[in-house]
């Protein structure tokens, strides 16, 4: 799977969760250091874990899942805010990867920030944006994320939607780079969008991107393409899908049928194995590559990763087993000898 999701695969999360609005946080736990979970309760429903696994991705599970019995200091504090509070609003800032979960509990109006890029952070400000906590302190040259300080979005992106003919030809007559690399930086799409995008319209991902802009019929082609993903991805999240895109690394071998009626663990070795993609946008995916559909791109997601995650924290115990007491790895025997 991609390392990291998109601006197109945040933009459907977030439609998606739009869908628990009401729900409360029952608790909040940190199965490993790279892992968040939020166990929020829907109304009228069963309860569902919000999973972050930082800088990767974010989707919801109903897997069951082991979890520490003594929280960790950023889950005791998530606990403390967000008990019982209510989700209000769920929110991607701009196109960027940035999801903004808005709540409101007894002790006040408070927001909960996920971003997905680089390493990935997850924040919890106040309602005057001052940091409760973040995950990690971080440094940047125009803004510092530690308690105390005030939240401060990362410099935005370009916004797809507000792209038009004009501006993306601006945008190819001043590269002097690859039309993929090109639409990926400057328009925000993404390596596999931008790619895809480009296959879609008929262009060849490595042409020079100025030579693109003086070709009216190709621009022309572009940006209708662009037109679609964008649409579908704005769509009802009740009435669109996702999917999963399944490749064979032995290509002399079809992939097989998964059978109706397969169980969890059977599904879950058939997608560690096959699938290579998952997109909420379907005009782009190539119809030769077999695919998969899920209601929910969270769903697609948990079908794929969701077994990986839930072991998070046996494996932050297995790390423990491996490390001495000064938190170094413990050296083997044979090493010992040979130093």
């Amino acid at each position: 799977m991609q390392e990291q999701m998109s601006g197109f695969d945040i933009r459907r999360i977030c439609s998606e969760f739009n869908e628990f609005l009401g729900s409360h946080c029952k608790k909040s736990y940190q199965p490993h250091h790279e892992q968040i979970v939020l166990r929020i309760k829907p109304r009228d429903k069963p309860q569902i874990d919000i999973v972050i696994v930082r800088g990767k991705r974010i989707y919801a599970s109903r897997r069951d899942r082991l979890v520490p019995r003594q929280p960790s200091p950023f889950a005791m504090i998530l606990r403390k805010y967000l008990a019982n509070a209510r989700l209000i609003s769920v929110n991607q800032h701009n196109f960027d990867r940035v999801i903004v979960f808005g709540f409101e509990g007894k002790i006040g109006s408070m927001k909960l920030i996920v971003e997905c890029f680089r390493n990935g952070n997850v924040i919890l400000i106040d309602e005057n944006d001052t940091i409760i906590q973040p995950l990690t302190h971080s440094k940047y040259q125009d803004r510092i994320l530690k308690k105390g300080m005030k939240y401060k979005f990362p410099p935005s992106q370009t916004d797809p939607f507000k792209l038009d003919i004009g501006s993306i030809k601006e945008i190819l007559e001043q590269s002097d780079k690859q039309l993929a690399r090109t639409l990926a930086g400057k328009a925000n799409l993404g390596n596999r969008y931008a790619n895809a995008l480009c296959l879609s319209s008929g262009l060849n991902p490595d042409m020079i991107a100025s030579e693109v802009s003086k070709d009216k019929k190709n621009l022309n082609n572009l940006f209708k393409s662009l037109e679609k993903a964008l649409d579908e991805l704005s769509g009802n999240a009740s009435v669109n899908k996702s999917w999963i895109w399944l490749k064979n690394s032995d290509l002399d071998t079809p992939i097989p049928e998964l059978p109706e009626g397969s169980t969890i663990k059977e599904r879950d070795d058939y997608y560690e194995k096959y699938a290579t993609e998952i997109t909420p946008v379907k005009n782009i995916v190539d119809e030769d590559i077999i695919h998969h559909e899920f209601q929910y791109i969270w769903q697609a997601i948990d079908s794929w990763k969701g077994r990986f995650d839930c072991s998070a924290y046996q494996r932050r115990e297995q790390e423990k087993l491996e490390k001495g007491n000064d938190g170094r790895p413990l050296e083997l025997e044979e090493d010992k000898l040979k130093r």
